[in-house]
């Protein structure tokens, strides 16, 4: 699943109906200068709860283990899985909450975009 989290004119992240064929325009990939960053396993811990906040930078939060729940202003939800791919871009605003869900350790690698 292909997840795009923002800010929106309301000053809230949301996620907008993302089509695969704006794949190319929409999510720059170039990965050659990233710094890749994976975290230790059980960093995140379980449960993992993180409140509303924005992003420090444009990037993909990719999960790796567990299940991770995503919450924006009005109150939307996703769920996450390993292999699913979001990019985060709502770096001013109230921003969104992040919880783990289940039994298994939640952890992600983190890709900053430039």
């Amino acid at each position: 699943m292909l997840v795009r989290l923002y800010l929106g004119d309301d000053g809230q992240s949301n996620f907008p109906d993302l089509k695969i064929d704006a794949w190319p325009e929409q999510w720059d990939l170039d990965l050659t200068n990233a710094r890749i960053d994976f975290p230790r396993r059980g960093e995140s811990g379980n449960p993992f709860f993180s409140d509303c906040h924005p992003e420090p930078r444009r990037q993909n939060l990719i999960p790796l283990t567990g299940q991770m729940e995503v919450t924006v202003g009005d109150g939307t939800s996703i769920v996450l899985n390993p292999g699913d791919v979001p990019l985060a871009e709502d770096l001013t605003g109230q921003g969104h909450q992040v919880r783990s869900l289940g039994d298994h350790p939640y952890s992600r690698v983190t890709i900053p975009l430039e």
